[in-house]
């Protein structure tokens, strides 16, 4: 049975990006976050680029092993630019939830469903019999919250009630996005 999995790394204060993830620069200043896929001394054996310490290669290699395919939301897709038109795990296709239609440089490996739950019924079809990788904020909840609903600016974290795409503290950005978790 596909079992759907999600596997992140935290700040102690919530965040999974750092400030200003956004298309081109990612997950903002996040390495501190997420430098650990890069600077241990043990290459990956399942994705390539990936450099961790031995330990975590126990833990992460298998894992990615399960993995037939990701679903990812479109805020993360499109910082991410895309995956270079591929998928951020080398060998299983990407499913991505959007209200927004498929950009024109999307690939047949990336494919837009419109809900969460048509993009899981996709997502295990494409798996067979491996797992479903989530990615991404807004799909996956944190393990310490099981009911969630907030909204935060992406330029300076502050807490927004959503009624409109204006930062309502003082940066001004015009880049608030909802960060909702399933009931």
């Amino acid at each position: 049975m596909t079992k759907i999995l999600s596997n992140m790394a935290v700040s102690v204060d919530g965040f999974i990006t750092g400030r200003a993830p956004s298309p081109g620069y990612g997950l903002g200043d996040g390495t501190v976050l997420h430098g650990w896929y890069w600077d241990g001394d043990t290459l990956s054996t399942v994705v390539p680029g990936f450099r961790l310490s031995a330990a975590t290669r126990r833990f992460v290699d298998p894992l990615a092993e399960r993995v037939g395919a990701v679903v990812a939301g479109r805020n993360s897709y499109d910082d991410a630019n895309g995956w270079g038109d591929g998928s951020p795990h080398p060998t299983a296709p990407l499913v991505v939830v959007s209200h927004r239609p498929a950009p024109p440089e999307a690939t047949p490996a990336q494919r837009f469903a419109t809900s969460i739950e048509e993009a899981l019924t996709a997502a295990r079809e494409s798996a067979g019999d491996l797992d479903v990788g989530l990615m991404g904020a807004a799909l996956s909840p944190p393990p310490w919250s099981t009911r969630s609903s907030s909204t935060r600016c992406r330029s300076c974290s502050a807490p927004d009630d959503g009624s409109s795409r204006n930062c309502p503290a003082t940066c001004g950005s015009a880049s608030s996005r909802p960060y909702r978790h399933p009931a």
